[in-house]
């Protein structure tokens, strides 16, 4: 359990230290992604942007509760990496990522209006990405490394996830 908050914190820090990367539609993914991502963030934004970052997880959670499991899935084409956004699928670090990013995304919108998938992309890119685009496999965070605040192109290990 302290491994898990410890990785929460961690990508919390390194999402919000991290300048937003400007990558356009360099990002794979479907319009059944995009409408599911539309859908939750339009119903965090109703149930109360004021809630904390983790309530926002919760909640996004439970609205994922049943999403296929599906493992590999940012690995489907090797020779090519690029951001890969599902919420129609979805494996046990990835449905993780999505609740943090999705709360992230709510809680960036300013003056109520409603973030875009855009805004959830570039969210996803920073806390997936040690870089900005183009990517390789190397450029992912792995195994709890994450960007330290100097920008220390090494980071900082903060553990193993399991």
């Amino acid at each position: 359990m302290k491994r898990i908050l410890l990785l929460f914190v961690a990508l919390f820090f390194a999402i919000l230290l991290r300048p937003q990367p400007s990558f356009g539609q360099n990002y794979v993914t479907t319009g059944d992604d995009r409408k599911v991502a539309g859908e939750l963030i339009r119903s965090l934004m109703d149930s109360g942007k004021s809630g904390s970052t983790a309530e926002l997880m919760t909640e996004a959670a439970l609205k994922l509760l049943g999403t296929p499991y599906v493992s590999g899935t940012l690995d489907e084409d090797p020779s090519s990496e690029k951001l890969r956004i599902y919420l129609t699928r979805t494996d046990c670090i990835l449905f993780v990522e999505t609740c943090l990013n999705l709360a992230l995304t709510v809680k960036a919108s300013e003056d109520g209006a409603y973030p875009t998938f855009e805004d959830f992309a570039a969210n996803v890119a920073r806390s997936r990405y040690r870089v900005d685009p183009p990517y390789s496999y190397s450029d992912r965070v792995h195994d709890g490394v994450v960007p330290s605040p100097g920008g220390n192109p090494e980071g900082c290990h903060f553990g193993s996830w399991w």
